[in-house]
């Protein structure tokens, strides 16, 4: 019983973590425009992003994305990108422009940027539940084992 509600509790505490992953989608006309949603759909809008030439320091945009979650640019012909957004809540995105046409590749954000990913997350809750339930049994089978009692008579 005891690992069937363990196994319900971290199956629901997973659930919005992979519905919160972000995910991309890249336009290229005159400008390049990167879309970031999570996986539900709803867009990352009004959130941090940076933009830089790949294998350069320096940003050649601060700032932030629009209500449906975009960041436009014009980039310079043969040069590869780099996107990274990053939202308040701890999720964020690194997403690779290619110089060529149609090339865009996901990555995700260093943990020692923003913290631990989607799968630390997860995989730092399932420890906290195990310790929690592990210490509570241990606690219940010491209680539930009544002491010696000592008649007077």
């Amino acid at each position: 019983m005891l690992r069937r509600l363990l196994l319900a509790a971290v199956l629901l505490a997973a659930a919005p973590a992979a519905a919160h992953e972000v995910q991309h989608h890249v336009e290229r006309g005159e400008a390049v425009i990167v879309t970031l949603e999570y996986a539900d759909g709803v867009p990352l809008a009004y959130e941090e992003v940076e933009v830089r030439a790949e294998g350069e320091d320096q940003p050649i945009l601060l700032g932030k994305t629009d209500v449906e979650g975009r960041i436009a640019f014009v980039p310079d012909s043969g040069t590869s990108y780099v996107v990274r957004a990053f939202a308040q809540d701890g999720h964020g995105a690194q997403v690779r422009v290619a110089a060529s046409d149609g090339e865009a590749e996901m990555a995700p954000v260093s943990s020692s940027a923003r913290g631990t990913g989607g799968v630390g997350r997860i995989l730092l809750g399932v420890v906290l539940i195990l310790g929690l339930f592990l210490g509570l049994r241990r606690i219940v089978a010491r209680d539930g084992a009544s002491p010696q009692r000592i008649s007077q008579g």
